[in-house]
């Protein structure tokens, strides 16, 4: 059984003590069918914004996202979404999509 990681904000931690100030978190959906289509949004936050209760966007409903989105979204300093196509998906494969995506997102 594999080991499940808990989303926590170390890693930006450690970016903002190194000096970035800005930082862009991306999530992605359709990474887990086969044959895509594959979409990847992208966000950057305040530093002093949180969604509190939100640590992955996958163990909300479809229902609670939607309800946290205009709320987000407005407290974005930037935001973005990128996608890549099933037929990008088929020809490049998941790995590569998802990468074309995300550049396609930020």
């Amino acid at each position: 059984m594999a080991r499940q990681v808990v989303p926590s904000l170390s890693v930006e931690r450690s970016l903002w003590d190194a000096g970035h100030d800005v930082i862009v978190g991306v999530d992605e959906v359709g990474r887990g069918a086969w044959a895509g289509p594959l979409t990847i949004g992208a966000a950057v936050l305040p530093r002093d914004k949180r969604v509190y209760k939100v640590r992955d966007s996958k163990m909300l409903t479809e229902k609670a996202r939607e309800q946290l989105f205009d709320r987000i979204a407005s407290w974005c300093v930037a935001w973005s979404v990128g996608h890549a196509s099933q037929v990008e998906c088929d020809l490049l494969g998941m790995s590569a999509a998802q990468r074309l995506a995300a550049k396609r997102a930020i």
